[in-house]
C-alpha cells in the first residue's frame, strides 16, 4: 500500500471518528434536552451563575440562570431560581413575572412560584391573578405579607 492510499484511508477514518463522535454528543445533548441532564451537570451550571452573581457580574449571572432555565424547562428549579434572581437582585419585576410564569408549566408547582406570583401580581396591580395564587399558596401553609392580603380584601372578587 502506498503511503498516499495510507494517508487518504487515515484521513477518512479520522472524519469518520469525528463525524461519529459529534452523532454521539448531538444524541447525548438532545437527550439531556428531554430528560434533564444529569443533576451534577445542572448544580454545576447553577454554581457558575451563583459565583457570577458573587463576583457582580448581574448580567451575567442572569444570562447563565436564563440558558440553565431554557435548557431544562422541566426542571421548576431553574424558572424560580431566574425569577428569584430577577426581582430580588435585578429589580425586573416584569421579567420575574414571566420566569415564574414559565414554572407554572412544570410539575408539581413549587409552591414559592404560586407565593411569588401572588406578591409580584398584587404589587403590579394584577389583583384577580393576585388571588389566584395567594389561595394556592395559603393552601400550602405559606404567611404571604398583610399588604398582599390587604391589597386582596380592598379589591371585590368580581361575580361568576
Amino acid at each position: 500500500m502506498s503511503t498516499a492510499t495510507r494517508g487518504a484511508l487515515r484521513a477518512t477514518f479520522a472524519v469518520g471518528v469525528a463525524l461519529f463522535a459529534t452523532s454521539i454528543a448531538l444524541g447525548i445533548f438532545q437527550s439531556w434536552r428531554a430528560h434533564g441532564a444529569p443533576p451534577e451537570l445542572r448544580f454545576d451550571q447553577l454554581g457558575q451563575a451563583r459565583e457570577l452573581a458573587a463576583a457582580g457580574d448581574r448580567e451575567a449571572a442572569v444570562r447563565q440562570l436564563r440558558t440553565y432555565a431554557l435548557l431544562h424547562p422541566q426542571h421548576a428549579d431553574g424558572w424560580v431560581r431566574l425569577g428569584g434572581y430577577l426581582w430580588q437582585t435585578m429589580g425586573d419585576r416584569p421579567a420575574a413575572i414571566e420566569a415564574y410564569e414559565r414554572s407554572l408549566l412544570t410539575l408539581p408547582t413549587p409552591v414559592q412560584t404560586h407565593t411569588a406570583l401572588a406578591i409580584l401580581y398584587v404589587r403590579e396591580g394584577r389583583i384577580d391573578e393576585a388571588r389566584e395564587h395567594a389561595n394556592m399558596a395559603r393552601a400550602n401553609g405559606v404567611t404571604l405579607p398583610a399588604d398582599v392580603w390587604r391589597a386582596l380584601a380592598r379589591q371585590p372578587v368580581p361575580p361568576s
